[in-house]
């Protein structure tokens, strides 16, 4: 019995819980919604201000414009009516004229850039660039095989000197065998022995030098015909085989300096004899002189020979790489030329041309705020400049008399910098007393005093209304919808798809099925749409949260 209560207590559990699930699922669960789907398109986008106003009496006002310059114009007395739109002065505008030309042409110039970047290179720039391309590779060769050929003479030259170089030792060696065997040959007996002798008395310690330095000659002219006879024709054996004759011919000069002093210090020997002797060593240190002359003159040459070399193996070499340089380049040129523009590329060069009509439309409103225009028909009743006097920001430069009503509205000090006071905004309005009717006005003045709410400042327009209304009453209030910029041909996207995260902006845009987010830089909005200035293009889809 136990048993059967436990089984009947949890198939009840069981049912409750099914009947839960149930329950919830068919009436507490929401279904989820998909997302509201929208295009980026372009179109134009009009930012406004949306204010509370309220009519009062209007009187006298003032007119200024609001930038400095000469006034150029007065096209109306004191005293005079005029109606509404009559113009009543302008400033001088040349210097503005003048950067709407600068301006107009620096476009021109990129746009040219711009649509020559659509087209990209014509048939005669990529056969112009393959011509040039061509000439290089020529020039390329022309430049190595003169490099070659300088290589091969600096080769040819320097072997020609070093090819003299054993002509000019076996040169030496003879002068020096002459010199030290035959010239002196009379003055010693035993010449060729280990103890030669002198043949004439002469001082003892000359006599000692001399006979001494004469087995030293013997040995070294010895050491000279080997060193002649193994010599090789690598170019160091020979170099250094130059600096040992150098020093072999050193040795039979010194040779013939010390028997020299014998023959001057000789004792008994006749003149006859002293003048024959003299006579065949001065013979001998001629030919061992222009021995080492000849040496050291061929170690000159191979020096400079080796410095002319390099310096034109060098030069030969610069105009090898100055070919290169220049063919790389032209072919660079050539490959980037056949390349399509990049898309960032048109995308900048774009923005330049953008950028330049931008300048190009402030400098025209400037143009245009350059003339007053009266608002509404008026009495002149004092014009505050003459033509040629400087105005400034902030003064009046005519004052109207107008009987009648104006709206005064307070906007924040946020967006004062949006309200124009000369050929001011266009307002739409709309009457609490007239709910269904919408009316006409414009800015005419914006009072230079602050007004301070709640510790925040604002400042107090006038508009008035561009039709007559005989209905309305001072106190009435009033919806004021006052146009600021207008954009045309921009990418606008709902506002309501924009959400803020980290003081940044971002949408989710749907690729396939999934949703990415997406960061962008917005511009100005009309409440409904917003500007897209970065981070979409035209054509993309938006998706944001029906929930």
């Amino acid at each position: 019995m136990k048993k059967i209560s436990y089984y009947l207590f949890f198939i009840i559990l069981a049912g409750l819980i099914l009947i839960s699930f149930w329950v919830q699922q068919r009436f507490f669960k929401k279904a989820e919604s998909p997302p509201l789907l929208f295009k980026v398109e372009r179109g134009d986008i009009q930012e406004a201000i949306r204010v509370r106003g309220e009519v009062v009496s209007q009187k006298e006002f003032d007119l200024g414009f609001s930038f400095s310059g000469a006034l150029d114009r007065v096209y109306v007395k004191e005293g005079e009516r005029v109606e509404k739109d009559a113009p009543l002065m302008k400033l001088e505008t040349t210097d503005l004229k003048l950067e709407i030309r600068r301006l107009e042409t620096l476009r021109n110039k990129n746009q040219a850039s711009y649509d020559k970047l659509l087209a990209g290179p014509t048939e005669e720039e990529i056969k112009v660039l393959e011509t040039k391309a061509a000439n290089g590779k020529i020039a390329l060769n022309d430049a190595e095989t003169n490099l070659t050929n300088v290589k091969n003479k600096a080769e040819a030259d320097l072997a020609n000197f070093y090819q003299d170089i054993k002509n000019i030792l076996n040169d030496a060696y003879l002068k020096a065998d002459d010199a030290v065997n035959k010239q002196t040959d009379e003055m010693f007996s035993n010449d060729f022995s280990a103890r030669p002798q002198l043949t004439f008395n002469t001082a003892a310690q000359a006599e000692i030098d001399v006979e001494n330095e004469r087995i030293v000659a013997g040995v070294v002219l010895k050491t000279f015909k080997t060193e002649i006879d193994n010599l090789s024709d690598d170019y160091s054996s020979l170099e250094g085989a130059l600096t040992k004759a150098e020093n072999h011919l050193t040795v039979a000069r010194d040779f013939l300096a010390k028997i020299n002093d014998a023959v001057n210090s000789a004792i008994g020997l006749s003149s006859a004899s002293a003048g024959a002797y003299k006579t065949n060593i001065n013979a001998a240190r001629a030919n061992i002189n222009t021995a080492i002359s000849n040496i050291a003159k061929q170690k000159q040459f191979i020096a400079d020979q080796k410095i002319a070399n390099n310096n034109n193996v060098f030069s030969a070499q610069a105009k090898v790489n100055e070919a290169q340089n220049a063919l790389l380049l032209t072919q660079d040129e050539l490959r980037l030329k056949k390349t399509p523009a990049r898309a960032e590329d048109v995308e900048a060069a774009k923005a330049q041309i953008e950028e330049i009509d931008i300048q190009i439309d402030i400098v025209k409103d400037k143009i245009k705020k350059s003339s007053l225009i009266s608002p509404v028909a008026a009495k002149v009743v004092k014009i505050w400049f003459e033509e040629g006097e400087i105005f400034n920001p902030g003064q009046a430069a005519i004052s109207l008399f107008a009987p009648g009503y104006k709206i005064q509205s307070d906007i924040s000090e946020l967006e004062i910098g949006k309200i124009r006071e000369v050929n001011g905004n266009e307002v739409q309005i709309k009457f609490d007393a007239f709910p269904v009717q919408e009316f006409k006005g414009k800015v005419i003045s914006v009072e230079p005093k602050e007004v301070v709410k709640e510790g925040d400042k604002y400042y107090r327009v006038n508009v008035v209304l561009t039709q007559d209304i005989e209905l309305i009453r001072p106190g009435m209030s009033a919806d004021l919808i006052i146009k600021t910029s207008l954009k045309e041909n921009v990418l606008k996207i709902p506002a309501l798809a924009v959400y803020k995260k980290d003081n940044k902006k971002f949408v989710k845009v749907l690729e396939g099925e999934k949703q990415k987010e997406v960061e962008i830089e917005a511009g100005i909005s009309d409440g409904d749409s917003i500007e897209v200035v970065k981070g979409l293009t035209e054509g993309q889809t938006i998706a944001v949260s029906a929930d």
